[in-house]
């Protein structure tokens, strides 16, 4: 191991949260798909993962802010 690399704490590949609904619907492939397909797969997400700050202000911004209090909401 060299010495930059000894103490550097790696998670699995995959298993880092997605900060922005972009990216979490790249990774859902539901990118291009219609809305309510969109919404549907984000909430499945959202019943597995707790949000970020971050993710909440995109979830918000994108049209899915409904989601978080467990209705869904159209843009």
């Amino acid at each position: 191991m060299g010495r930059f690399s000894d103490d550097i704490p790696l998670k699995p590949r995959g298993s880092a949260q997605p900060t922005t609904v972009p990216i979490l619907l790249r990774r859902l492939h539901v990118k291009d798909a219609p809305f309510e397909k969109q919404s549907e797969a984000v909430r499945e997400w959202l019943e597995q993962n707790k949000p970020g700050p971050t993710m909440r202000h995109s979830l918000e911004r994108h049209g899915f802010g409904g989601l978080l209090r467990g209705q869904i909401s159209l843009p």
